[in-house]
């Protein structure tokens, strides 16, 4: 460490503590899903709505059947290890023990954790910073990780990359003790046994390689060193993931990604392309990624720095590579690479990694600055009033996000210039800063922490109570036991999450995915042909690979924002019950289906819910003494914390099924 811990951080005297604190400061940020359990706000779009339930509809069957390779809950079936994970993911094995909620709260919670301290030790052990910026930009960090780009639980390496570096390549020089090495063997295991190997790689191997080059050039030495470390991680990584691997590429022609359904293609002018490249470059890569990770006046400020401080080269020019590749496969420029196999991978999410590298490079730029000559920071200033400039013109991000790009990195800079000093009392003090009175910080820090709480709980789409959509509604386990007899069925939610379905043991003709059958998205096509009125949206509907529902275009939304109102025309009806669809689940009366129907059934959920193995416990009670304050039982708030009204249509003669074999006992 350049500084010493200041003695008023005496409890930060080792590294199980600091790791303590970010634990703690992860639990105080996600403190409703600690207070409310399965009434706390989750991510519906990504999370629940395509991995939580999938690893519950596995784990079922897992405790029905055992060992099993065919999964068909969802979108008529496939592959069971055709997908990010099969059955032997460790949060599918958790999840025979744990419902999705318990999983959800507890990988959040981790991955704050890691994400915090795996970017502290990142900043003190791989690029020398001093404690001071290295703790300050870890707790910036950590809460970043929670608001920008996508925080979704399944990008694990978004969160721990620094910290998977740091126990690769440790630079301390101090020999790992044994029980450190195994440690960190099983820390690496647990970290890759929870990553998807698509959404890894190709992408976080290589942001790895180009890490190391930067960082370690000209030093061949540690370059070779730290080269071997790589190549036996991730060699290792791959025989890992290699099932998967196998069986995602053995099932791909089979996919909606080798559907021979082709969208209209229209020819390259290279003007459009270059422009639309550079448009992309600035305004979505490098502005908007940066605002959205509350660091772009600090990032457009170190281009001041670079002329007096050579060190910072080492993470500024591989933030710029990053920038030009995502701005290349996030633009149009992308479609040159159209059949070729990068074509086939979704190199756009390069972007991911941009977080974690303006991290890195602004915490050096903070160390410059903070120890840097006065004249170099006049550039800085002027450049940080330049982009202040540019943030207000801009129309993204929100007004919340521009007033954080100021206050969060100048937040950090007098945190770490706090933490330098060797005392920290309100006035005056060693490093002639004025600091606030505390009650001043106080409020300014809750206002802080409670405008990065609300983004998460908007941007960052924790908008609905787990239990609104889930364990909420015994009519559903009612007919998932109907389903367990001689003749299997499916349901079709409409307007609603397909999620309601796995959740409840149901199989389900709709799916959201990244990967599923491609003839049989072919024949969805012609079973919702009614909604799709013209050739431009039947091309989207193809061209759009990650979803198939049964109402097309947005979903019903708790206040009616879309104004949805679905009706029986809105299916080829024989289509639908070809596919052996039996029950159609919505929140909205279907307008000309009773005709079609034997019976209609309507439940209103249940306000309480079981919340770990049939103990009615600690959360229910935490949900009721909420219900006092008439702010969380009116309006928008109020409508998302009751369980999803639904009206069930049990429909005539849909087509039978059959079990092929008798299930084994």
């Amino acid at each position: 460490m350049n500084f010493p811990i200041p003695p008023w951080l005496f409890f930060l005297q080792n590294n199980r503590r600091i790791l303590l604190f970010f634990f703690c400061l992860a639990l105080l940020f996600h403190f409703d899903k600690v207070l409310l359990g399965p009434y706390a706000p989750v991510r519906i779009h990504d999370s629940f709505d395509s991995e939580m339930i999938r690893y519950q509809s596995m784990a079922r069957w897992i405790k029905e059947v055992g060992v099993f390779f065919w999964l068909p809950d969802l979108g008529g079936g496939q592959p069971a290890y055709a997908h990010q994970f099969g059955p032997t993911y460790l949060l599918v094995l958790l999840s025979t023990v744990f419902p999705p909620w318990v999983i959800y709260h507890g990988v959040v919670i981790l991955l704050m954790t890691l994400a915090g301290y795996g970017m502290y030790l990142f900043l003190i052990r791989i690029l020398k910073v001093p404690f001071n910026i290295a703790f300050s930009f870890g707790i910036f960090f950590a809460f970043t990780s929670q608001v920008s780009g996508h925080p979704l639980i399944h990008l694990v390496f978004t969160y721990v990359l620094p910290l998977i570096f740091v126990w690769l390549h440790d630079s301390t020089g101090d020999k790992i003790q044994k029980f450190d090495f195994i440690s960190r063997a099983i820390g690496l295991v647990l970290l890759c046994w929870v990553s998807y190997p698509v959404l890894t790689t190709p992408i976080y191997p290589l942001f790895h390689l180009l890490l190391i080059l930067s960082l370690t050039w000209p030093n061949l030495a540690r370059m070779k060193q730290w080269m071997k470390q790589y190549l036996i991680f991730w060699t290792g990584y791959f025989f890992f993931i290699l099932p998967t691997l196998y069986s995602i590429l053995d099932y791909l022609k089979l996919s909606q990604r080798g559907s021979t359904a082709v969208a209209t293609e229209s020819p390259l002018v290279w003007t459009d392309l270059a422009q639309d490249f550079f448009t992309q470059t600035v305004q979505s890569i490098i502005i908007d990624t940066s605002a959205s990770s509350f660091v772009f006046l600090l990032m457009l400020g170190s281009v001041a720095l670079l002329r007096g401080d050579r060190k910072l080269w080492k993470t500024f020019l591989p933030l710029v590579a990053l920038f030009l590749c995502a701005g290349f496969f996030n633009s149009k420029m992308h479609l040159i690479l159209k059949g070729s196999p990068l074509g086939l991978l979704d190199v756009h999410q390069l972007s991911w990694v941009l977080p974690i590298m303006l991290i890195l490079h602004s915490a050096q730029s903070a160390e410059s600055f903070l120890t840097g000559e006065p004249k170099t920071r006049r550039g800085f200033y002027v450049l940080i009033l330049l982009g202040s400039i540019v943030l207000l013109l801009r129309d993204y991000p929100s007004p919340l996000w521009k007033g954080l790009n100021v206050l969060l990195p100048a937040m950090v800079l007098l945190g770490s210039q706090a933490l330098h000093s060797e005392s920290f009392s309100p006035g005056r003090g060693k490093t002639n800063i004025v600091w606030p009175r505390p009650w001043m910080m106080a409020v300014l820090l809750m206002g802080v922490f409670l405008a990065l709480k609300s983004i998460r709980l908007t941007d960052g789409g924790e908008r609905t109570p787990y239990n609104r959509y889930f364990q909420s509604h015994p009519v559903l386990l009612n007919l998932a036991r109907e389903n367990g007899g001689a003749s299997p069925f499916r349901a079709g939610f409409v307007g609603i999450p397909d999620a309601m379905a796995g959740n409840s043991g149901l199989e389900t003709v709709g799916v959201r995915g990244p990967l599923f059958n491609g003839p049989y998205k072919e024949y969805f096509e012609k079973l919702v042909a009614p909604q799709l009125k013209d050739a431009q949206q039947t091309e989207e509907f193809f061209q759009y690979k990650y979803n198939l529902l049964l109402q097309q275009g947005p979903q019903s939304h708790p206040e009616h924002k879309f104004r949805r109102e679905p009706k029986a025309g809105d299916w080829n009806i024989s289509l639908l019950l070809a596919a052996n669809v039996k029950y159609l689940v919505t929140d909205r009366v279907i307008q000309g289906m009773n005709k079609f129907s034997l019976a209609v059934t309507q439940d209103t959920g249940s306000e309480e819910i079981e919340a770990i193995a049939g103990a009615k416990s600690f959360w229910n009670l935490a949900n009721k003494a909420v219900s006092f304050f008439d702010i969380f039982n009116a309006g928008p708030i109020g409508r998302r914390r009751r369980p999803e009204p639904l009206i069930i249509y049990e429909l005539k003669n849909p087509l039978g099924r059959a079990y092929l074999a008798s299930r084994l006992n």
